[in-house]
């Protein structure tokens, strides 16, 4: 695996030869399109496994530090639910105050803002059990952040930065690698139209043509899934992906918050496209930004 830095070519899209294929042999160039990361799919397939290790690791850790506070907390909304109807019972009581009956819905609102009852009051589902820690672990290291959930402990919170810290630079290797794979058939469709016309307008249409319609596979095809499975309108669809890919992550809509039988393998297949559609996106702004310094230097 070969890291490298951007190389100025008097052709930006001029194929580059590695010196250390050169060494060896390597009768391959490599071509790159912007500052990144060129593997082999081997290399690549490798690299994705450490990743999925990564995750799953940070997964277990979360749910293994949040689960227990979530447990208690659980149990003291119990008591505060048969308190709050116990209370309702006496509302005709002198001994049930204004300010009693404020203190109980204020620590039921806050339960609600925890997520651990809904708008019923209602317990929901375990937030930090193994699908939901491994969910939160994707968001974190992708700094997608929707923010309907995070660590409560402290021990938690102290893990949650030592695991960014590392997990956010190995996801940028991660979906640079991935990039650099997509680039390569933009690359070659580039080139060719540079040596038949030199045109910004043909190179603007080449590029349009390989990427329009890998934006349909990554954000409208997803959005026809995400109505289908969460019920939300295309509209609504269409935005969580956009707000997910480009990781601005508001947590309006967060998708597989719900209980289900095929509800792990549905996050497993959100968070793989998570993971490629993050890689094809930075390979398009990359390709934006490197562009633009090329024609303004």
């Amino acid at each position: 695996m070969e890291f490298r830095q951007a190389i100025e070519f008097p052709n930006p899209y001029k194929p580059y030869r590695s010196p250390m294929n050169e060494s060896k042999g390597c009768e391959c160039p490599v071509e790159i399109l912007v500052e990144g990361i060129i593997v082999s799919k081997k290399e690549l397939f490798g690299l994705l496994i450490v990743f999925i290790g990564y995750v799953l690791l940070g997964g277990l850790v979360f749910m293994l530090l949040e689960s227990p506070l979530e447990e208690k907390l659980r149990r003291e909304i119990e008591e505060l639910r048969n308190e709050f109807q116990d209370t309702l019972d006496r509302l005709g009581d002198p001994n049930v105050t204004r300010e009693a009956m404020e203190s109980l819905m204020l620590r039921l609102s806050s339960a609600h803002r925890m997520s651990l009852i809904d708008e019923s009051g209602n317990d929901t589902h375990s937030n930090w059990s193994f699908g939901n820690s491994f969910f939160f672990a994707i968001t974190v290291v992708t700094t997608i952040g929707y923010g309907h959930l995070s660590p409560s402990t402290t021990p938690g919170r102290l893990f949650c930065i030592l695991y960014a810290t590392i997990g956010i630079p190995l996801t940028g290797i991660v979906l640079a690698a991935i990039g650099g794979h997509y680039s390569q058939r933009l690359v070659k469709d580039i080139q060719k139209t540079r040596k038949s016309r030199n045109s910004r307008v043909a190179l603007a249409f080449s590029a349009a043509k390989c990427l329009v319609p890998w934006l349909f596979v990554f954000l409208v095809v997803p959005a026809g899934f995400f109505v289908w499975l969460e019920q939300w309108s295309f509209v609504d669809s269409f935005y969580y992906c956009f707000v997910t890919l480009s990781t601005i992550g508001f947590g309006d809509f967060v998708a597989g918050n719900f209980e289900g039988d095929y509800v792990g393998f549905y996050k497993t297949f959100v968070v793989l496209w998570i993971i490629f559609g993050l890689g094809y996106l930075a390979m398009i702004l990359n390709y934006i930004s490197y562009d633009e310094v090329q024609a303004n230097p």
